[in-house]
């Protein structure tokens, strides 16, 4: 295995302890509040498309109402983001908010560090 830079293990580490974290999550949803998932939607969308197919004993209700709730709660995040990301670029203080003018900075005397040149 090729050696990796800090960040990578760090951020490898990070996604194994969440992916854990949420198959547990599921695992006690599922076997507690009767064939229903909570942390991923993927089964549940297997369970309606079996429903759909006549397969089996699926319970259509409850998995619908997850991916509903799932759906529901994805388009409150996205218009809360879209919501914030706006109030960054509104006016603030009685002065709109710029992006940094590289030229000011110089005259600053600040360094000015160029995007993906490292200098």
């Amino acid at each position: 295995m090729p050696d990796l830079p800090p960040s990578e293990v760090r951020r490898a580490a990070a996604m194994t302890v969440l992916t854990v974290i949420s198959g547990a999550v599921d695992a006690v949803s599922f076997l507690t509040l009767g064939k229903v998932f909570c942390a991923l939607v993927t089964g549940n969308v297997l369970f309606l498309s079996f429903a759909l197919a006549g397969e089996g004993d699926v319970p259509v209700e409850r998995a619908a109402t997850a991916v509903a709730a799932f759906a529901a709660g994805a388009a409150l995040g996205a218009l809360t983001l879209a919501g914030l990301a706006a109030g960054r670029r509104r006016v603030r203080g009685g002065r709109r908010a710029r992006r940094a003018d590289p030229r000011r900075a110089r005259r600053a005397g600040a360094p000015v560090v160029r995007r993906g040149t490292g200098r």
